[in-house]
């Protein structure tokens, strides 16, 4: 099954059973929090976020396209901040990348860094010239 426009590689495989144990985890240490806006029984949107050591972190978010013309991400990240407030939480992060819509929430950006270190055999130039070639790619998709 292909990845449809608009879809997130999140539902896929490893990703998923990768994020399903996770919440597990997380909801056994109370740190899950899941958000669903739902019409007629229906969930039209959801978000995925965990609170620990008094911070929301905002995983991901999801919605019908057919509604999208309501703003019910932005319905349902407000519902989000205003929970976060009342559990006492005092930051909300928003996690990396520069989506447009996060310029809207957030009042400054986080840069991410990847440090790799290799020893000085074969394997290890080997290792750090892979990775030379995969950033290189990468940043010429973006």
């Amino acid at each position: 099954m292909g990845i449809k426009e608009g879809q997130s590689a999140f539902i896929y495989g490893l990703n998923r059973d990768f994020h399903f144990d996770l919440a597990q985890v997380f909801d056994e240490k109370n740190w899950l929090d899941l958000n669903f806006l739902v019409v007629d029984d229906n969930p039209i949107a959801a978000m995925y976020s965990f609170d620990y050591a008094s911070k929301k972190y905002g995983y991901n978010t999801g919605f019908d396209p057919e509604f999208a013309k309501y703003g019910i991400g932005n319905m349902l990240k407000n519902y989000s901040i205003e929970e976060s407030i009342k559990k006492g939480l005092r930051e909300y992060d928003l996690l990396r990348g520069r989506e447009s819509y996060k310029s809207n929430w957030a009042t400054g950006f986080r840069e991410n860094f990847v440090a790799r270190m290799a020893n000085r055999s074969w394997r290890g130039s080997l290792f750090l010239q892979i990775n030379k070639v995969k950033q290189h790619f990468k940043s010429d998709s973006n």
